[in-house]
């Protein structure tokens, strides 16, 4: 083997192994791609997660709703029936008082859905914020390196 053919062999060598360097810093991109859209459907997931705890907590207040009418109304019919005058003082305080005890009920049900809410949706844009970060420095990184790639194989020289 002379030695023009040991240069030539060396620089497929080289060739080669830039075109390898090439494919990889190709394929990060991508990989950055699918890992950025997995992400945003992540996300997604998160703020439907996030409108659905807000959702349970409106049908949750709704049924204490529907529980306190059906009490209330069981509770007029039951006096009536013991000829009690459901308009009376004692009657009216107590449904009074069960229904200012539902309203807190229901309150507390809503702040607290809206507090687990609002973190979910706080998690999810810190998230996003990451996510974003991250794919443009794997993209940014990528293309730096795929540049570097490319001068070696094919100069860098302005023409």
């Amino acid at each position: 083997m002379d030695w023009t053919e040991i240069i030539s062999q060396a620089m497929s060598d080289q060739n080669k192994a830039n075109r390898k360097d090439l494919a990889g810093d190709f394929a990060n991109i991508v990989g950055s791609f699918i890992d950025y859209s997995a992400l945003k459907r992540d996300l997604r997931n998160t703020y439907l997660e996030a409108d659905n705890v807000q959702l349970q907590a409106k049908q949750q207040a709704n049924q204490i709703r529907q529980q306190y009418l059906q009490a209330a109304g069981n509770y007029q019919y039951t006096a009536a029936r013991r000829g009690i005058d459901v308009n009376s003082a004692s009657v009216r305080s107590n449904l009074e008082g069960s229904a200012e005890a539902m309203g807190k009920d229901i309150q507390r049900l809503e702040e607290n859905a809206y507090v687990k809410s609002q973190a979910l949706r706080a998690q999810a844009g810190i998230a996003k914020q990451y996510g974003k970060a991250q794919h443009i420095r794997n993209i940014t990184g990528s293309i730096m390196s795929a540049g570097e790639t490319l001068v070696k194989m094919y100069g860098g020289g302005a023409a």
